[in-house]
């Protein structure tokens, strides 16, 4: 008996880990999706979509606090408190592009700002992105840490977009950091290694 109950919960955790990874998928590209497009890039009907989550907002709740996770397991990869700051944050980009949609719909979701106190102890991600910020931060230069931080957050969302559009993966994230660190980080904390040109124009993309 004890078996079977194991094997029912493994089977509804792996389906709701699939309506929640298509929620992600949908949602990032087009937030006012329907339940029933959910639905149907999870595999599941509209039923089973419910009896997980009963409202909308639940789902949203429930998404937020994936995402969340996944950030904080990209972070915790890139290990940002270590080695030069400039690339700490390449690390943590690279880390994060596939999840940068997701991450922009859930700092943009109303539902998950009305319920703040729900979201506290699952920023782990956003603390250590912002002390690597800080850490690469050129002297005497007059730009906020709010602003250095939005722009990098602005820089791996348009990222993300340009990877789901099909440019490759090494072309964006040099030029994320081209931006970065020709405006905004210290040049002396970048580190050459895994540098190249740009190449949006020279590589017909």
């Amino acid at each position: 008996m004890r078996t079977k109950t194991s094997l029912n919960i493994g089977a509804r955790a792996r389906t709701r880990l699939a309506i929640l990874d298509a929620a992600m998928r949908i949602l990032s590209k087009n937030p006012s999706a329907s339940i029933n497009e959910i639905a149907d890039a999870a595999g599941v009907g509209r039923s089973t979509v419910h009896r997980h989550f009963t409202e909308r907002s639940d789902l949203i709740e429930a998404l937020a606090q994936h995402v969340y996770m996944l950030s904080d397991q990209a972070v915790a990869r890139a290990d940002p408190e270590s080695g030069p700051a400039a690339g700490a944050l390449r690390r943590v980009v690279e880390e994060q592009l596939d999840i940068g949609l997701a991450l922009d719909f859930i700092y943009n979701e109303q539902i998950v700002r009305k319920k703040p106190e729900l979201f506290r102890d699952l920023k782990v991600a956003d603390r250590l992105v912002e002390a690597t910020i800080r850490r690469a931060e050129r002297p005497n230069q007059a730009i906020p840490t709010e602003w250095r931080i939005r722009v990098f957050w602005t820089l791996l969302r348009l990222g993300a977009e340009f990877v789901d559009e099909g440019r490759p993966r090494h072309h964006v994230l040099n030029a994320i950091m081209e931006t970065l660190t020709s405006g905004l980080i210290d040049h002396d904390s970048n580190e050459s290694e895994g540098r190249d040109d740009v190449g949006f124009v020279d590589s017909g993309v």
